[in-house]
């Protein structure tokens, strides 16, 4: 299925977090100096950068996906929209491993991809400035005053109070992320899904990070810049695992082309009859 390109989708996305955000960095810091819980962090240009993993946006967002997509299916075929994870999920599947890999998995496993198939859905990392390498000693303690340590406690549900010696810190930012999303050779259906995804961030229902329950990562997701590349100059997404259909929504340019502007144009096409679209993807039209 990606052995002829012909279609991208490369989103641009800006993550503003609107409560607090703490993608942490896993287990607690051994240095008495800083909070239990802080941030992750990676190294660039020789300075520790606060960093949201690409996997730490994918993991929330397939899931939303998978619960949305089970959603549209009747009982007798609900493992064809999303299969499930405890009961023989798709890549451990024998008759998958065949040359009919893709046509023969659920439709979460087409998008997202599993052990056995790439994803036609790539996240990045997200970083505080669209260039993470213009990162320098100022522009990071600038950053550094935007993340905000905050105080946890746990309460005794017999009593009702605080319980004692459970008081721990934790950090949580207050600033933008910068990263892209890239759709290779997507079915047109698969586009929607994305931006039902992108609907569901903005109004809360996928959040990321940690303490989620206690009112942190909720951000509000807005795409800063949409480029579709076409090898032939033509508005294409793929059709099942080989065919390909062509649109006239609007106009594009052989290579990459800017399509900011037609954002809910595409929108409003990729999700137009959507349950009809996820039908026929699962060869159940009737």
């Amino acid at each position: 299925m990606f052995s002829k390109l012909v279609c991208t989708l490369s989103f641009s996305l800006q993550l503003t977090p609107k409560t607090g955000l703490l993608v942490s960095a896993g287990g607690e810091s051994i240095d008495p100096t800083l909070p239990d819980i802080s941030f992750m962090r990676t190294n660039i240009n020789g300075l520790n950068v606060p960093i949201i993993p690409g996997s730490s946006v994918k993991g929330p967002v397939r899931s939303f996906c998978e619960s949305f997509l089970r959603g549209f299916a009747d009982p007798e075929n609900r493992e064809r929209y999303s299969c499930d994870l405890t009961n023989q999920p798709c890549g451990s599947k024998k008759e998958n491993k065949e040359k009919n890999l893709y046509r023969d998995s659920c439709l979460a496993c087409r998008t997202f991809g599993m052990t056995s198939m790439a994803s036609v859905i790539r996240f990045s990392d997200f970083y505080p400035l669209e260039n993470p390498l213009e990162i320098d000693e100022r522009t990071l303690r600038d950053l550094e005053k935007l993340i905000v340590p905050r105080t946890g406690i746990k309460i005794n549900r017999s009593t009702g109070k605080v319980e004692g010696g459970a008081l721990f810190e934790y950090e949580s930012a207050f600033f933008p992320f910068y990263g892209t999303v890239v759709m290779k050779n997507p079915e047109r259906w698969q586009v929607g899904l994305f931006f039902y995804a992108l609907d569901a961030i903005n109004s809360g229902l996928i959040r990321f990070g940690r303490s989620k329950s206690r009112g942190l990562g909720w951000v509000e997701a807005k795409v800063t810049k949409l480029e579709y590349f076409s090898p032939t100059g033509k508005l294409v997404f793929r059709k099942g695992a080989s065919d390909f259909e062509e649109f006239d929504w609007f106009e594009i340019t052989t290579g990459t082309c800017d399509i900011t502007q037609n954002i809910e144009t595409l929108k409003a096409h990729t999700q137009e009859n959507f349950a009809d679209q996820l039908k026929e993807a699962i060869g159940d039209v009737k």
